[in-house]
Protein backbone atom coordinates (compact mmCIF):
# COMPACT_ATOMS: atom_id res chain seq x y z
CA UNK A 1 0.00 0.00 0.00
CA UNK A 2 1.28 2.83 -1.40
CA UNK A 3 1.53 6.18 1.79
CA UNK A 4 -0.83 8.25 0.45
CA UNK A 5 -4.03 5.83 1.02
CA UNK A 6 -2.64 5.38 4.64
CA UNK A 7 -1.54 8.61 5.64
CA UNK A 8 -2.23 9.47 8.93
CA UNK A 9 -3.03 13.24 10.83
CA UNK A 10 0.20 14.07 12.54
CA UNK A 11 0.36 14.96 16.55
CA UNK A 12 2.52 15.09 19.71
CA UNK A 13 0.62 14.85 22.99
CA UNK A 14 -2.99 14.58 21.09
CA UNK A 15 -2.48 18.14 19.40
CA UNK A 16 -2.31 18.09 15.43
CA UNK A 17 -0.42 20.02 13.44
CA UNK A 18 0.44 20.15 9.68
CA UNK A 19 3.22 18.64 8.08
CA UNK A 20 5.24 20.03 4.24
CA UNK A 21 7.56 17.44 5.20
CA UNK A 22 10.08 14.96 7.52
CA UNK A 23 13.06 13.74 7.36
CA UNK A 24 13.67 10.38 9.38
CA UNK A 25 17.40 9.71 10.25
CA UNK A 26 18.73 5.79 11.81
CA UNK A 27 22.47 5.44 12.32
CA UNK A 28 24.04 2.64 14.34
CA UNK A 29 26.41 3.51 17.07
CA UNK A 30 30.09 1.84 16.39
CA UNK A 31 33.65 1.68 17.78
CA UNK A 32 36.53 2.29 15.47
CA UNK A 33 39.87 0.62 15.80
CA UNK A 34 42.82 1.95 13.87
CA UNK A 35 46.10 0.67 14.11
CA UNK A 36 49.61 2.60 13.21
CA UNK A 37 50.76 2.03 9.56
CA UNK A 38 47.63 0.10 8.35
CA UNK A 39 45.24 1.43 5.76
CA UNK A 40 41.33 1.22 7.39
CA UNK A 41 40.57 -0.05 10.82
CA UNK A 42 38.00 -2.65 12.76
CA UNK A 43 34.62 -1.28 13.41
CA UNK A 44 32.32 -2.91 16.59
CA UNK A 45 29.03 -2.51 15.85
CA UNK A 46 27.78 -1.12 19.03
CA UNK A 47 23.59 -1.05 18.02
CA UNK A 48 21.15 0.81 16.31
CA UNK A 49 21.00 4.81 17.84
CA UNK A 50 18.00 6.22 18.67
CA UNK A 51 15.74 7.42 15.40
CA UNK A 52 15.79 10.59 15.15
CA UNK A 53 12.49 12.19 13.69
CA UNK A 54 12.90 16.39 11.77
CA UNK A 55 9.24 17.66 10.74
CA UNK A 56 8.58 20.80 9.03
CA UNK A 57 5.43 21.61 10.86
CA UNK A 58 2.79 24.66 9.23
CA UNK A 59 0.74 26.51 11.04
CA UNK A 60 -1.72 29.06 8.82
CA UNK A 61 -5.52 31.42 9.64
CA UNK A 62 -6.84 33.74 11.80
CA UNK A 63 -5.94 31.29 14.73
CA UNK A 64 -3.02 30.13 14.01
CA UNK A 65 -1.36 31.99 16.82
CA UNK A 66 -3.95 30.17 19.32
CA UNK A 67 -2.87 26.57 17.57
CA UNK A 68 0.46 27.82 18.06
CA UNK A 69 0.42 28.51 21.71
CA UNK A 70 -1.18 25.11 22.39
CA UNK A 71 1.71 23.24 20.11
CA UNK A 72 3.92 24.83 21.48
CA UNK A 73 2.68 23.64 25.31
CA UNK A 74 2.32 20.46 24.72
CA UNK A 75 6.30 20.80 23.31
CA UNK A 76 7.10 22.36 26.47
CA UNK A 77 6.11 19.12 28.64
CA UNK A 78 8.62 17.69 30.30
CA UNK A 79 9.60 14.41 29.18
CA UNK A 80 7.96 11.87 26.57
CA UNK A 81 5.16 11.73 24.79
CA UNK A 82 2.93 10.14 22.09
CA UNK A 83 3.77 11.22 18.43
CA UNK A 84 1.89 10.27 15.38
CA UNK A 85 4.10 10.05 12.51
CA UNK A 86 2.27 10.63 9.05
CA UNK A 87 3.71 7.58 7.59
CA UNK A 88 4.56 4.83 10.76
CA UNK A 89 1.76 6.07 12.91
CA UNK A 90 1.58 5.84 16.76
CA UNK A 91 5.34 6.06 18.88
CA UNK A 92 4.01 5.82 21.98
CA UNK A 93 7.69 7.54 23.64
CA UNK A 94 8.96 10.27 21.77
CA UNK A 95 11.07 13.36 23.12
CA UNK A 96 10.83 16.65 21.61
CA UNK A 97 14.48 17.83 21.94
CA UNK A 98 14.81 20.80 19.30
CA UNK A 99 12.18 22.99 17.42
CA UNK A 100 12.11 26.60 15.40
CA UNK A 101 9.87 28.59 14.88
CA UNK A 102 9.64 30.83 11.63
CA UNK A 103 7.99 33.61 10.58
CA UNK A 104 8.61 35.72 7.18
CA UNK A 105 6.74 38.90 6.38
CA UNK A 106 5.49 38.03 2.84
CA UNK A 107 3.58 35.00 4.83
CA UNK A 108 0.77 36.73 6.70
CA UNK A 109 -0.86 34.73 9.66
CA UNK A 110 1.45 31.69 9.18
CA UNK A 111 4.73 30.33 10.38
CA UNK A 112 6.99 27.10 9.72
CA UNK A 113 8.02 24.95 12.82
CA UNK A 114 10.85 23.14 12.36
CA UNK A 115 10.76 20.05 14.65
CA UNK A 116 13.08 17.61 15.73
CA UNK A 117 12.00 14.33 18.38
CA UNK A 118 14.52 11.53 19.29
CA UNK A 119 12.63 7.83 20.12
CA UNK A 120 12.58 7.05 23.84
CA UNK A 121 12.39 3.47 24.01
CA UNK A 122 14.79 0.57 22.40
CA UNK A 123 13.67 -2.17 20.51
CA UNK A 124 11.29 -0.56 18.68
CA UNK A 125 10.20 -1.12 15.10
CA UNK A 126 8.56 0.75 12.22
CA UNK A 127 5.47 0.02 10.71
CA UNK A 128 4.53 -1.81 13.64
CA UNK A 129 0.29 -1.72 12.73
CA UNK A 130 0.11 -4.79 10.31
CA UNK A 131 -1.64 -3.76 6.77
CA UNK A 132 -4.69 -5.89 6.26
CA UNK A 133 -2.91 -7.25 3.04
CA UNK A 134 -0.19 -8.93 5.25
CA UNK A 135 -2.29 -10.39 8.07
CA UNK A 136 -4.22 -12.05 4.89
CA UNK A 137 -1.23 -13.59 3.64
CA UNK A 138 -0.16 -14.80 6.97
CA UNK A 139 -3.90 -16.28 7.07
CA UNK A 140 -3.76 -18.33 3.96
CA UNK A 141 -0.44 -19.65 4.99
CA UNK A 142 -1.88 -21.41 8.37
CA UNK A 143 -5.00 -22.40 6.46
CA UNK A 144 -2.08 -24.49 3.58
CA UNK A 145 -0.90 -25.92 7.25
CA UNK A 146 -4.20 -26.62 8.40
CA UNK A 147 -4.73 -28.86 5.02
CA UNK A 148 -1.22 -30.72 5.60
CA UNK A 149 -2.16 -31.22 9.33
CA UNK A 150 -5.94 -32.43 8.55
CA UNK A 151 -4.42 -34.74 5.81
CA UNK A 152 -1.94 -36.14 8.29
CA UNK A 153 -4.63 -37.17 10.54
CA UNK A 154 -7.34 -38.35 7.91
CA UNK A 155 -4.34 -40.84 6.86
CA UNK A 156 -3.74 -41.93 11.03
CA UNK A 157 -7.80 -42.34 11.19
CA UNK A 158 -8.00 -44.38 7.64
CA UNK A 159 -5.17 -47.02 8.19
CA UNK A 160 -6.56 -49.18 11.09
CA UNK A 161 -9.89 -48.84 8.81
CA UNK A 162 -8.27 -50.31 5.94
CA UNK A 163 -6.34 -52.82 8.37
CA UNK A 164 -8.82 -54.51 10.21
CA UNK A 165 -11.50 -56.79 9.21
CA UNK A 166 -14.34 -56.03 11.93
CA UNK A 167 -14.04 -52.57 10.39
CA UNK A 168 -14.74 -53.63 6.87
CA UNK A 169 -18.63 -52.48 7.00
CA UNK A 170 -17.48 -49.17 8.49
CA UNK A 171 -14.85 -48.84 5.96
CA UNK A 172 -17.16 -49.34 3.43
CA UNK A 173 -19.77 -46.84 4.46
CA UNK A 174 -16.82 -44.64 4.59
CA UNK A 175 -15.20 -45.53 1.31
CA UNK A 176 -18.99 -44.97 -0.47
CA UNK A 177 -19.13 -41.54 0.92
CA UNK A 178 -16.00 -40.23 0.07
CA UNK A 179 -16.77 -41.73 -3.27
CA UNK A 180 -20.27 -39.95 -3.19
CA UNK A 181 -19.03 -36.67 -2.38
CA UNK A 182 -16.78 -36.62 -4.97
CA UNK A 183 -19.50 -37.10 -7.94
CA UNK A 184 -21.63 -34.56 -6.38
CA UNK A 185 -18.90 -32.32 -6.31
CA UNK A 186 -17.98 -33.81 -9.55
CA UNK A 187 -14.83 -31.62 -11.84
CA UNK A 188 -13.59 -32.05 -15.22
CA UNK A 189 -10.28 -33.68 -13.52
CA UNK A 190 -12.27 -36.36 -11.64
CA UNK A 191 -14.32 -38.19 -14.46
CA UNK A 192 -13.46 -42.24 -13.58
CA UNK A 193 -14.58 -44.64 -10.96
CA UNK A 194 -10.55 -45.39 -11.40
CA UNK A 195 -9.62 -41.78 -10.46
CA UNK A 196 -12.55 -41.85 -7.52
CA UNK A 197 -10.76 -44.77 -6.01
CA UNK A 198 -7.18 -43.78 -6.30
CA UNK A 199 -8.34 -41.40 -3.54
CA UNK A 200 -9.21 -44.13 -1.06
CA UNK A 201 -5.99 -46.03 -1.09
CA UNK A 202 -4.28 -42.33 0.10
CA UNK A 203 -6.95 -40.59 1.89
CA UNK A 204 -4.86 -37.79 2.57
CA UNK A 205 -4.32 -36.84 -1.55
CA UNK A 206 -8.53 -36.59 -1.50
CA UNK A 207 -8.18 -34.35 1.35
CA UNK A 208 -6.47 -32.04 -0.77
CA UNK A 209 -8.28 -32.76 -3.64
CA UNK A 210 -11.17 -31.91 -1.54
CA UNK A 211 -10.11 -28.39 -0.34
CA UNK A 212 -9.33 -27.51 -3.96
CA UNK A 213 -13.13 -28.57 -4.91
CA UNK A 214 -14.66 -26.83 -1.85
CA UNK A 215 -12.49 -23.43 -2.93
CA UNK A 216 -13.92 -23.62 -6.38
CA UNK A 217 -17.25 -24.62 -5.05
CA UNK A 218 -17.04 -20.91 -3.06
CA UNK A 219 -15.39 -19.12 -6.07
CA UNK A 220 -18.68 -20.41 -8.26
CA UNK A 221 -21.35 -19.45 -5.57
CA UNK A 222 -19.42 -15.98 -4.79
CA UNK A 223 -18.53 -15.15 -8.39
CA UNK A 224 -20.45 -11.70 -7.93
CA UNK A 225 -17.52 -10.94 -5.03
CA UNK A 226 -14.45 -9.98 -7.29
CA UNK A 227 -12.50 -10.89 -4.20
CA UNK A 228 -13.86 -14.84 -4.58
CA UNK A 229 -13.37 -14.29 -8.17
CA UNK A 230 -10.15 -15.66 -8.31
CA UNK A 231 -10.81 -19.30 -10.17
CA UNK A 232 -12.65 -19.44 -13.18
CA UNK A 233 -13.35 -23.21 -13.40
CA UNK A 234 -16.76 -23.97 -12.96
CA UNK A 235 -17.68 -27.41 -10.99
CA UNK A 236 -21.00 -29.26 -12.10
CA UNK A 237 -23.23 -30.14 -8.96
CA UNK A 238 -24.45 -33.45 -10.16
CA UNK A 239 -28.01 -34.76 -8.33
CA UNK A 240 -29.47 -31.64 -6.75
CA UNK A 241 -27.19 -28.38 -4.67
CA UNK A 242 -26.03 -28.44 -1.67
CA UNK A 243 -27.34 -24.50 -0.82
CA UNK A 244 -30.19 -22.86 -2.00
CA UNK A 245 -29.63 -19.92 -4.16
CA UNK A 246 -30.92 -16.64 -2.65
CA UNK A 247 -33.90 -14.79 -4.30
CA UNK A 248 -32.62 -12.19 -6.86
CA UNK A 249 -29.51 -13.28 -6.36
CA UNK A 250 -26.93 -12.92 -9.47
CA UNK A 251 -24.36 -15.38 -9.71
CA UNK A 252 -23.16 -14.44 -12.99
CA UNK A 253 -19.33 -12.93 -12.98
CA UNK A 254 -19.58 -9.17 -13.53
CA UNK A 255 -17.33 -6.82 -14.41
CA UNK A 256 -17.27 -4.48 -11.59
CA UNK A 257 -14.10 -4.40 -8.95
CA UNK A 258 -16.12 -4.19 -6.04
CA UNK A 259 -19.57 -5.63 -5.12
CA UNK A 260 -22.09 -3.68 -3.40
CA UNK A 261 -23.16 -4.58 0.09
CA UNK A 262 -26.44 -5.80 -0.08
CA UNK A 263 -24.49 -8.00 -2.51
CA UNK A 264 -22.06 -9.25 -0.22
CA UNK A 265 -23.92 -10.01 2.56
CA UNK A 266 -26.63 -12.36 0.68
CA UNK A 267 -23.80 -14.17 -0.97
CA UNK A 268 -21.72 -15.06 1.83
CA UNK A 269 -24.81 -16.77 3.45
CA UNK A 270 -24.98 -18.68 0.53
CA UNK A 271 -21.72 -19.41 1.34
CA UNK A 272 -22.01 -20.32 5.05
CA UNK A 273 -25.26 -22.59 3.79
CA UNK A 274 -22.87 -24.59 1.49
CA UNK A 275 -20.53 -24.72 4.06
CA UNK A 276 -22.45 -25.96 6.70
CA UNK A 277 -24.49 -28.56 4.07
CA UNK A 278 -20.78 -30.04 3.27
CA UNK A 279 -20.68 -30.81 7.20
CA UNK A 280 -23.92 -32.63 7.39
CA UNK A 281 -23.38 -34.38 3.79
CA UNK A 282 -21.79 -37.50 5.66
CA UNK A 283 -25.32 -38.22 7.58
CA UNK A 284 -27.62 -37.22 4.75
CA UNK A 285 -25.83 -39.93 2.59
CA UNK A 286 -26.27 -42.61 5.11
CA UNK A 287 -30.04 -41.17 5.74
CA UNK A 288 -30.54 -40.58 2.47
CA UNK A 289 -31.75 -37.61 2.90
CA UNK A 290 -29.34 -36.77 -0.28
CA UNK A 291 -29.64 -39.39 -3.32
CA UNK A 292 -26.12 -41.60 -3.49
CA UNK A 293 -24.92 -42.43 -6.91
CA UNK A 294 -23.16 -45.57 -5.14
CA UNK A 295 -25.41 -47.19 -2.82
CA UNK A 296 -24.47 -47.21 0.55
CA UNK A 297 -23.86 -50.37 2.71
CA UNK A 298 -27.04 -51.46 4.20
CA UNK A 299 -27.65 -50.52 8.12
CA UNK A 300 -25.34 -48.25 7.91
CA UNK A 301 -25.71 -45.13 10.31
CA UNK A 302 -24.07 -42.04 11.04
CA UNK A 303 -21.73 -43.12 13.91
CA UNK A 304 -19.81 -45.12 10.96
CA UNK A 305 -18.92 -41.90 9.22
CA UNK A 306 -18.42 -39.42 12.13
CA UNK A 307 -14.62 -39.55 11.15
CA UNK A 308 -15.84 -37.90 7.49
CA UNK A 309 -18.09 -35.56 9.19
CA UNK A 310 -15.61 -33.99 11.74
CA UNK A 311 -13.32 -34.37 8.38
CA UNK A 312 -15.60 -32.11 6.29
CA UNK A 313 -15.95 -29.51 9.38
CA UNK A 314 -12.23 -28.89 9.07
CA UNK A 315 -12.04 -28.34 5.82
CA UNK A 316 -15.70 -26.30 4.84
CA UNK A 317 -14.84 -23.82 7.67
CA UNK A 318 -11.30 -23.76 6.37
CA UNK A 319 -12.57 -22.61 3.20
CA UNK A 320 -14.61 -19.96 5.09
CA UNK A 321 -11.92 -18.47 6.43
CA UNK A 322 -10.60 -18.59 3.32
CA UNK A 323 -13.15 -16.56 2.11
CA UNK A 324 -13.66 -14.29 4.57
CA UNK A 325 -9.78 -13.36 4.50
CA UNK A 326 -10.25 -12.94 0.89
CA UNK A 327 -13.16 -9.88 1.49
CA UNK A 328 -11.29 -8.50 4.41
CA UNK A 329 -7.75 -7.97 2.74
CA UNK A 330 -9.54 -6.47 -0.38
CA UNK A 331 -9.23 -2.52 0.36
CA UNK A 332 -11.57 -1.72 -2.18
CA UNK A 333 -14.14 -4.20 -1.02
CA UNK A 334 -13.91 -3.30 2.67
CA UNK A 335 -14.45 0.20 1.74
CA UNK A 336 -17.91 -0.23 1.04
CA UNK A 337 -18.40 -2.57 4.09
CA UNK A 338 -20.22 -1.05 7.12
CA UNK A 339 -18.09 -2.45 10.63
CA UNK A 340 -21.20 -4.16 11.30
CA UNK A 341 -20.71 -5.84 7.84
CA UNK A 342 -17.26 -6.91 8.48
CA UNK A 343 -18.25 -8.21 12.36
CA UNK A 344 -21.07 -10.31 10.86
CA UNK A 345 -18.34 -11.95 8.74
CA UNK A 346 -16.10 -12.61 11.33
CA UNK A 347 -18.07 -13.81 13.42
CA UNK A 348 -20.16 -16.66 11.60
CA UNK A 349 -16.77 -17.95 10.92
CA UNK A 350 -15.36 -17.78 14.30
CA UNK A 351 -18.78 -19.70 15.69
CA UNK A 352 -17.92 -23.25 13.33
CA UNK A 353 -14.70 -22.91 14.05
CA UNK A 354 -15.45 -22.90 18.26
CA UNK A 355 -18.20 -25.61 16.69
CA UNK A 356 -15.63 -27.79 14.73
CA UNK A 357 -13.13 -27.65 17.51
CA UNK A 358 -15.96 -28.84 20.06
CA UNK A 359 -16.34 -31.41 17.51
CA UNK A 360 -12.98 -32.48 17.08
CA UNK A 361 -12.13 -32.74 20.84
CA UNK A 362 -15.74 -34.87 21.46
CA UNK A 363 -14.51 -37.22 19.31
CA UNK A 364 -10.64 -37.64 19.57
CA UNK A 365 -10.07 -36.87 23.09
CA UNK A 366 -10.70 -40.16 24.72
CA UNK A 367 -7.48 -41.33 22.15
CA UNK A 368 -5.33 -39.99 24.89
CA UNK A 369 -5.64 -42.14 27.06
CA UNK A 370 -4.60 -45.09 24.89
CA UNK A 371 -1.95 -43.17 22.96
CA UNK A 372 0.53 -45.91 24.36
CA UNK A 373 -1.54 -49.34 22.97
CA UNK A 374 -2.93 -47.45 19.27
CA UNK A 375 -0.97 -48.21 16.24
CA UNK A 376 -2.03 -45.17 14.97
CA UNK A 377 -1.27 -41.51 16.87
CA UNK A 378 -4.41 -40.10 16.33
CA UNK A 379 -4.11 -39.04 20.55
CA UNK A 380 -1.88 -37.01 19.61
CA UNK A 381 -2.44 -35.63 15.83
CA UNK A 382 -5.62 -34.04 16.85
CA UNK A 383 -3.88 -31.33 19.07
CA UNK A 384 -1.90 -29.21 16.05
CA UNK A 385 -5.85 -29.15 14.03
CA UNK A 386 -7.23 -27.66 16.94
CA UNK A 387 -4.46 -25.53 17.78
CA UNK A 388 -4.39 -23.98 14.05
CA UNK A 389 -7.83 -23.71 14.13
CA UNK A 390 -7.79 -21.21 17.13
CA UNK A 391 -4.72 -19.71 15.60
CA UNK A 392 -6.55 -18.93 12.43
CA UNK A 393 -9.55 -17.66 14.35
CA UNK A 394 -7.54 -15.14 16.60
CA UNK A 395 -5.85 -14.24 13.32
CA UNK A 396 -9.14 -13.53 11.34
CA UNK A 397 -10.38 -11.68 14.19
CA UNK A 398 -7.55 -9.67 14.67
CA UNK A 399 -7.83 -8.99 10.98
CA UNK A 400 -11.01 -7.81 11.49
CA UNK A 401 -10.44 -5.17 13.75
CA UNK A 402 -7.49 -3.69 11.85
CA UNK A 403 -9.97 -3.31 8.86
CA UNK A 404 -12.37 -1.42 11.52
CA UNK A 405 -9.69 0.30 12.74
CA UNK A 406 -8.72 1.95 9.59
CA UNK A 407 -11.79 3.35 9.88
CA UNK A 408 -13.01 7.13 11.93
CA UNK A 409 -14.10 6.26 14.85
CA UNK A 410 -18.22 5.08 14.54
CA UNK A 411 -20.63 7.56 16.50
CA UNK A 412 -24.28 8.40 16.73
CA UNK A 413 -25.66 12.08 15.35
CA UNK A 414 -28.92 13.44 16.25
CA UNK A 415 -30.74 14.86 13.01
CA UNK A 416 -31.32 18.35 13.58
CA UNK A 417 -34.18 19.74 10.94
CA UNK A 418 -35.58 17.46 8.25
CA UNK A 419 -32.64 16.43 5.79
CA UNK A 420 -31.79 14.13 3.12
CA UNK A 421 -28.87 11.92 3.81
CA UNK A 422 -26.82 13.74 0.65
CA UNK A 423 -27.58 17.21 2.65
CA UNK A 424 -25.92 15.94 5.86
CA UNK A 425 -22.84 14.68 4.75
CA UNK A 426 -22.28 17.68 3.44
CA UNK A 427 -23.23 19.36 6.18
CA UNK A 428 -20.80 17.03 8.61
CA UNK A 429 -18.08 16.38 6.02
CA UNK A 430 -17.89 18.86 3.64
CA UNK A 431 -18.56 16.27 0.99
CA UNK A 432 -22.35 15.45 -0.28
CA UNK A 433 -20.92 12.10 -1.76
CA UNK A 434 -20.41 10.20 1.75
CA UNK A 435 -23.78 10.45 1.25
CA UNK A 436 -23.66 6.22 -0.32
CA UNK A 437 -21.48 6.17 3.27
CA UNK A 438 -24.17 7.17 5.58
CA UNK A 439 -26.76 5.00 3.78
CA UNK A 440 -24.33 1.94 4.09
CA UNK A 441 -24.09 2.78 8.08
CA UNK A 442 -27.90 3.30 8.00
CA UNK A 443 -29.42 0.49 6.36
CA UNK A 444 -32.72 1.28 8.19
CA UNK A 445 -33.46 4.01 6.53
CA UNK A 446 -36.31 3.46 4.01
CA UNK A 447 -35.81 6.84 2.08
CA UNK A 448 -32.30 8.54 1.82
CA UNK A 449 -34.48 11.44 0.74
CA UNK A 450 -36.60 11.86 3.44
CA UNK A 451 -34.35 11.85 6.91
CA UNK A 452 -36.83 13.48 9.95
CA UNK A 453 -35.84 15.49 12.87
CA UNK A 454 -34.95 14.09 15.74
CA UNK A 455 -33.45 10.83 13.72
CA UNK A 456 -30.22 9.18 15.15
CA UNK A 457 -27.76 8.47 12.14
CA UNK A 458 -25.10 6.06 12.38
CA UNK A 459 -21.92 8.75 11.31
CA UNK A 460 -18.28 8.09 11.28
CA UNK A 461 -16.64 11.26 13.48
CA UNK A 462 -14.65 12.78 10.76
Amino acid sequence: MAWSENLQRASFRGVRFEVLDVTDSIGRAHATYEYPFIDGGDLKDLGRKPRRYKFTAFFWGDDYDARLQRFTTALDEPGPGELVHPVYGSIPHALAIEYEIKHVADNVDSCVVDLTFLEDRTGTTLFNQQLPEQLGAAIFDRLDELVEQVASFFDAIMAPINMVKSLLKRGRAIANTLLNTLFIFKSDILTSIDDFEGFLKYPSQFVREFQRLLEMDTSKTGSSIPALRNNTTSITIANQPLRPVSPGMNTAAPTDITATPTTVIPVWNSILESMDAVVTLPADLINGDVPATIPVPAQSAPDDVVDVTVLYAVQSVGELANAATAILSDDIQTAVLSPDDIETIVDSVRERMQSTIDRIRHQYEPAQETISSDTTPIGLLWQPVVAQLKNVALDLQNLGLTVIAKRPPLTKKTVISDSCLRLLAHQWYGDHSRAVELQRLNPQLRNPNKVNAGDVINAYTR
